[in-house]
């Protein structure tokens, strides 16, 4: 599985396909070239197997602060997360009058369970700001029961 906040996700997906690991489609991306921000492209994936979760990693593709025109790629890859271990990526921080580009993938620890973790990320993120939140359980079988919050 691959989320993100763009169209690069097609593309990391189609890279993947193709026997290229994550990271290396991950570093074939560049931030959105919209002047002043110049979002974060932030994107991040898992898979099952029998032995539960395995290549845990997120990511984000943002402007270098004193040279614009360089990306940067930040990854995070925890092989086997361990139970209550998460890892948070967001585009930005700040408010809504000075929002700064983000992309730096963090360690968190998930203390309230995967149930209610989207509802209080959810509530701390400024209303005109967010546009949406997931989690994704890895003890399971499958990806099939996660939570996602949508602004629209």
């Amino acid at each position: 599985m691959i989320l993100g906040n763009g169209s690069h996700v097609e593309e990391i997906w189609d890279d993947v396909q193709t026997d290229t690991t994550f990271e290396e489609a991950h570093r074939k991306i560049d931030y959105e070239p919209d002047p002043r921000i110049y979002t974060p492209r932030i994107s991040a994936t898992a898979a099952l197997t029998r032995k539960g979760a395995q290549g845990f990693v997120t990511a984000g593709a943002v402007s270098d602060p004193h040279w614009p025109r360089i990306t940067q790629h930040r990854t995070l890859h925890i092989e086997s997360p361990a139970p209550g271990q998460g890892q948070l990526v967001t585009t930005y921080v700040g408010d809504l009058d000075s929002p700064q580009p983000n992309g730096n993938p963090v360690v968190v620890r998930v203390e309230s369970g995967w149930e209610s973790i989207v509802s209080e990320l959810w509530a701390v993120l400024d209303p005109n700001l967010k546009v949406a939140v997931g989690a994704f359980p890895l003890q399971d079988a499958s990806f099939l029961s996660e939570i996602v919050k949508k602004k629209h």
